[in-house]
């Protein structure tokens, strides 16, 4: 890695602790699609997990973890959550909360 890339996170951590094992990847440029990110990892897009926060309309937020290109069930989330109203955090929220930039969590 290069001097001041990033080799631990939160998660990474998390991960470390658990016993948990993974792959760590840093890609050097903005990556624009789950295609383009599969494509440099090479991997193909069912096997990355993107995370995805939601904003409770009660308050607080859930992380949602989906492989690949798969789709969020709006109404099944809401049902399991017991709420009838959720939406996607914000770009200021998504940092607040996990301390990532879209596209890095």
């Amino acid at each position: 890695m290069a001097d001041g890339e990033i080799t631990s996170t939160p998660v990474t951590r998390l991960l470390d602790e658990r016993g948990i094992p993974y792959r760590f990847f840093i890609h050097h440029h903005p990556v624009n699609s789950l295609e383009q990110a599969a494509h440099e990892r090479g991997q193909r897009p069912d096997q990355i997990i993107r995370s995805i926060l939601f904003h409770l309309s009660r308050g607080g937020f859930v992380m949602v973890l989906i492989a690949g290109a798969q789709q969020v069930d709006w109404h099944a989330l809401r049902r399991y959550l017991g709420t009838s109203r959720i939406s996607l955090a914000t770009e200021t929220e998504l940092l607040q909360v996990t301390g990532y930039p879209i596209g890095a969590v």
